[in-house]
């Protein structure tokens, strides 16, 4: 299951498709964007871990992504994905730098 936000401006479609390849090559078919040395979205985790248990609504699956030994997760390099869109301010320079629609 490939899990994102809906803030990050900078996400593509490369982003994902990288996501989806590596956890595909990986046993434990888990990825996760690697963003100031921290895993977190977008990421790939299998479709049971929404059956074991139900996620934190404020974490998601971040622990359990973080918990994986480093061969056995996929990560992505991405920085750019670490700004998101939490404010006014922010949406303003998204909306400047062409990232978000008028």
């Amino acid at each position: 299951m490939l899990v994102l936000g809906c803030d990050q401006p900078a996400l593509s479609n490369e982003h994902l498709s990288a996501l989806l390849d590596g956890a595909g090559r990986i046993r434990s078919g888990c990825a996760a964007t690697l963003t100031g040395g921290v895993r977190g979205i977008p990421a790939v985790v299998p479709g049971g871990w929404f059956l074991e248990a139900t996620p934190t609504p404020d974490a998601g699956f971040r622990t359990r992504l973080r918990a994986l030994p480093a061969p056995d997760i996929h990560l992505l390099q991405a920085p750019e994905l670490a700004w998101d869109i939490d404010t006014p301010a922010q949406l303003a320079t998204a909306r400047a730098g062409g990232l978000v629609d008028p």
